[in-house]
């Protein structure tokens, strides 16, 4: 509309100057109208230049809006990362601690029952796959051995065939460390300070052997008044039926 409009000014102008050329009088007249029509042409594209349209204005509020929104985006992106990490690395310490130290406990339990007492004959010592003990049948009742050696800890085995020269037939023997015990577990060679414990052992209700492997009996062999006292033999530390 700005230009058809302008167009049409110009064009009167010219008819106008060339009426003036032509004719006498008015020129001042028609140079005023030029240079006010060209005046309003310059206004027009200045304005256009400096002012912005509404449309205009509002995208830059609206691109404001965004990037205000972007930016709130991008930070709970990041919380939202991190509290993944933080929640990850939590869960594996926790299954670590977890695994270090478990709820469940798998050992076997301490009381258990043995068999029947005719299981067992006299003279021999047998051990209790899993349960860490020997049953052994003596002239003075049974008795129920725990496998750890008295030194560290480690499981002495049990040699029937072996033979010493002072403690007869039969001796247990730590792989670890050497020590030796004979028949009735009395310590008599290498690092172990006294005889193998005993576990205590009784006779159930339903004529079984029970053994109690968390009340322990400390026989041991010592020196009173210049007499030794072995009490590996003692019947106080055998089960008698």
């Amino acid at each position: 509309m700005v230009t058809s409009q302008t167009d049409e000014t110009v064009h009167a102008v010219v008819m106008r100057r060339e009426g003036i050329e032509e004719g006498n009088g008015g020129s001042r007249f028609h140079i005023a109208i030029l240079l006010g029509v060209m005046s309003r042409i310059l206004h027009f594209h200045l304005e256009s230049l400096f002012v912005f349209p509404p449309g205009i204005a509002r995208g830059h509020k609206n691109n404001r809006r965004m990037e205000k929104t972007n930016r709130r985006g991008f930070i709970g992106l990041l919380v939202l990362g991190y509290s993944s990490v933080a929640l990850y690395v939590g869960g594996s310490l926790l299954s670590f601690l977890k695994f270090l130290f478990p709820n469940a406990t798998y050992e076997p339990p301490q009381k258990f029952k043995a068999g029947a007492p005719s299981v067992y004959p006299e003279g021999s010592i047998t051990f209790l796959t899993g349960r860490g003990v020997w049953i052994g049948h003596y002239p003075e009742g049974y008795a129920a051995l725990i496998a750890k050696c008295t030194h560290l800890g480690c499981k002495p085995n049990w040699h029937p065939e072996l033979v010493h020269e002072v403690f007869g037939a039969g001796l247990f023997e730590c792989p670890c460390h050497g020590s030796k015990y004979d028949r009735y577990a009395r310590n008599f060679y290498g690092p172990a300070p006294y005889p193998l414990l005993r576990a205590n052992l009784s006779l159930a209700p339903d004529g079984r052997l029970e053994v109690d492997k968390s009340d322990t009996l400390s026989p041991k062999v010592k020196i009173v008044a210049g007499q030794e006292i072995d009490e590996t033999k003692d019947p106080a530390f055998f089960l008698t039926l």
